[in-house]
């Protein structure tokens, strides 16, 4: 039998009630609420090294093109915040605070829609409960497993319901594009924000970012993004970048994959295929007519979340504490 693991990938005993192989005990290092561990069943792949970061890391070319931001637009609420709430009149996309659950997430686009957050500039201090992210952790147990034909990918532990934040979207964040003979375009980068003055902002989680740069592309994506300010956005100068939080696009069970959508695009580019074999694939294979799940199956596997979502609701909420580090 294998010998015991350690974060360097080397093989640990098998999971004897589940059948798996743990090859990292915590990609995650530690910074998460809940380790995140990398299961192998195949060979002996761990995911390609990165520094794992829970926030943001901004160049100096970033910095110097935004100037000054002050977190100065948000709500005037002492008692809490309600209906007046500005920063709640002010957003365009609704989240439940108390459900923690954002409200019809396939209604809302990622480059017009967005949520604003209250925070310590608001009159209530940021202390109410209408924070997506509160701790800058992700808010579900999650895995990492090694799938043919994939490769790596980030798989719920637990249930997750339409509309529940998961996790923000992590990595550094550059203006414009990135030179190709460094940092190569690939599914590591995703679009923040196009200024005023037509800047891009990218996050780009190749060399740093958190469990989100391992979830992979689906045309039927269970996964969406949506933008999230931490103050009220000013047309009149220079308002913070916004945050891009990852949120259920359907209910996810235990066990399943999460997928957010790369976009046509990204395959055309490369003039790849995609390999997802969806009914509604972008950039079908030559094989999709013969491999490709039918309509039926994938309205069947919807109705079954659904059914077991209603009785695994309670198991769906957010991590809340902390957990012992990891030897």
């Amino acid at each position: 039998m294998p010998s015991s693991s350690s974060r360097n990938g080397i093989k640990k005993p098998v999971n004897e009630k589940e059948n798996n192989r743990i090859l990292m005990d915590d990609v995650a290092e530690g910074k998460e609420l809940h380790p995140i561990p990398v299961i192998n069943n195949t060979n002996n792949k761990i995911p390609q090294p990165f520094t794992y970061i829970n926030f943001n890391v901004t160049s100096c070319e970033t910095r110097t093109l935004l100037g000054e931001t002050i977190l100065k637009d948000g709500c005037s609420c002492e008692n809490g915040c309600d209906s007046n709430c500005d920063c709640e009149n002010n957003s365009i996309i609704g989240f439940d605070p108390d459900a923690r659950v954002v409200s019809n997430p396939v209604s809302y686009d990622y480059y017009n829609d967005y949520y604003v957050e209250c925070g310590a500039h608001c009159g209530c201090f940021g202390k109410c409960k209408r924070q997506i992210f509160p701790k800058n952790k992700a808010l579900k147990k999650l895995e990492v497993r090694y799938m043919d034909g994939k490769n790596f990918g980030v798989v719920a532990a637990q249930p997750i319901a339409a509309g529940m934040p998961i996790a923000e979207y992590i990595g550094e964040i550059f203006v414009g594009g990135i030179e190709d003979d460094i940092f190569p375009t690939s599914h590591y980068q995703q679009d923040l924000l196009i200024d005023n003055d037509h800047n891009k902002f990218i996050i780009d989680a190749r060399r740093m970012g958190n469990i989100s740069r391992l979830i992979n592309h689906s045309c039927f994506n269970n996964v969406l993004q949506i933008c999230v300010y931490p103050s009220i956005p000013n047309l009149k100068r220079s308002s913070p970048l916004p945050k891009v939080a990852l949120v259920a696009f359907r209910d996810i069970l235990p066990g399943q994959e999460l997928c957010f959508d790369y976009r046509a695009m990204y395959f055309l580019d490369r003039n790849i295929p995609c390999l997802c074999y969806e009914p509604n694939c972008h950039v079908p294979p030559y094989d999709h007519v013969e491999k490709a799940k039918s309509i039926k199956d994938q309205k069947n596997e919807l109705n079954e979340n659904k059914k077991q979502m209603m009785n695994l609701f309670s198991e769906a909420r957010d991590l809340e504490h902390e957990v012992l580090e990891i030897d």
